[in-house]
């Protein structure tokens, strides 16, 4: 079957989800589960497609779309990112090749079709009406080689994490634990660290291990820390994530608390005070873009706005210190 046919099946007939367990999806957003799709070996995952919508970001000098890492070659590392693209899409068999592209919804209207068939699917599955509650929603393509390990890291929005090709191990814990994702953590997540997470070995009987093959995925609830581990192969995997207006107004109370904290306050987590949340979560929402165009502004611009002086006073002694 052709490319094109095998894409406009996806696009009419062909479910994204599988329905061989759809009890399990009354834990959407409580707890990890595993899940069968359709998107296997999918034409729209090959990686001379994925290269060909890299290389169009950056033509277009979008960098914020694009994540590329390799290990131990410091010279691969200094290339112009371009070159490392290419040289990373070579070598990606040889191993010590990372790479991730980002808002594939915006770059082709393939990606956006799945994106929106499958949250359509979700609603069906949980009765949620997620597509009036979603504030982002976004698609991310990862490949690697074997062996690579992403570290431990946490995420705000929800997320399904579909194997499309080879095979990868996902450890999520337990995000509701207070000892395996404290308040502080959280807190500094939101004002803009992404990898604030402490791992802890005695932590681990908080998580749970799954095993991912393609036609397989994986739910990770909203702030659930994980590591991924790949398998002795390449792997593609797609991750479809979304933000509900909730994760927004969690977000920003920890920013809220994250300020007062600096100040010398000891703020109250989310849900002991309406009052307060409501107080917290106001400020921070006016703070912010009345339109933002990306997940990170939706979630970071109010922090950023009232980082900004910060910056500018850093930027003016480093200036005076160093004429």
């Amino acid at each position: 079957m052709s490319l094109s046919n095998r894409i406009e099946q996806a696009k009419d007939g062909t479910r994204v989800i599988g329905l061989d367990n759809a009890g399990i999806w009354k834990q959407l957003n409580c707890a990890p589960y595993l899940f069968h799709h359709a998107l296997a070996n999918h034409p729209l995952f090959d990686i001379p497609r994925l290269l060909k919508l890299a290389m169009g970001v950056i033509d277009r000098g979008d960098p914020t779309k694009f994540g590329l890492r390799i290990e131990g070659d410091a010279k691969f590392n200094s290339a112009p990112l371009q070159d490392r693209l290419l040289q990373a899409i070579r070598r990606v068999e040889e191993g010590g090749i990372w790479f991730k592209l980002s808002s594939l919804e915006e770059l082709d209207r393939d990606y956006d079709h799945i994106l929106r068939k499958m949250i359509g699917e979700v609603e069906d599955l949980t009765g949620l009406r997620l597509r009036h509650d979603i504030g982002w929603s976004g698609i991310t393509v990862f490949v690697a080689s074997r062996n690579m390990v992403t570290p431990y890291h946490f995420d705000n929005e929800m997320n399904f994490l579909f194997q499309i090709r080879g095979e990868k191990d996902v450890r999520l814990f337990d995000p509701q634990n207070r000892f395996v994702l404290t308040e502080n953590e959280i807190e500094r997540f939101y004002a803009g660290n992404p990898m604030a997470g402490i791992y802890r070995d005695e932590a681990l009987e908080w998580s749970t291990l799954f095993h991912l093959t393609p036609g397989t995925a994986v739910h990770h609830p909203p702030l659930a820390p994980h590591i991924v581990t790949n398998g002795d192969n390449v792997s593609v995997s797609v991750s479809f994530g979304y933000a509900l207006a909730p994760e927004l107004y969690r977000a920003r109370i920890y920013q809220a608390n994250f300020c007062l904290r600096l100040l010398g306050f000891q703020p109250l987590p989310p849900g002991n005070s309406r009052f307060r949340d409501k107080l917290k979560h106001r400020t921070f929402e006016m703070l912010a873009k009345s339109n933002p165009t990306s997940h990170d502004e939706l979630m970071y611009s109010g922090m950023n706005r009232l980082k900004a002086p910060f910056r500018v006073a850093k930027q003016m002694i480093r200036r005076t210190n160093n004429p």
